[in-house]
């Protein structure tokens, strides 16, 4: 089974990381595995480094148009 995380789980991890300091290695490399998100992420990347931007809860926002082409059509 796999399983690729996205911009979401992504700002998930990061504030898990940030918050516990339980951690010594982050893999947390997804924005650069995906090309589109259907999401704009808190996250922002410089290099090797994330930075939380801020926001409400995990601070992403859907970006518009994303989920059209799963919408229902009649």
């Amino acid at each position: 089974h796999s399983l690729m995380v996205g911009a979401i789980g992504q700002a998930a991890a990061v504030h898990v990381a940030c918050g516990t300091g339980s951690f010594s290695v982050f893999d947390l490399d997804q924005d650069w595995l995906v090309s589109e998100q259907p999401v704009k992420s808190s996250v922002k990347r410089t290099g090797p480094v994330l930075r939380l931007t801020g926001g409400i809860g995990l601070g992403c926002e859907v970006t518009e148009g994303s989920f059209e082409p799963f919408r229902k059509r009649d």
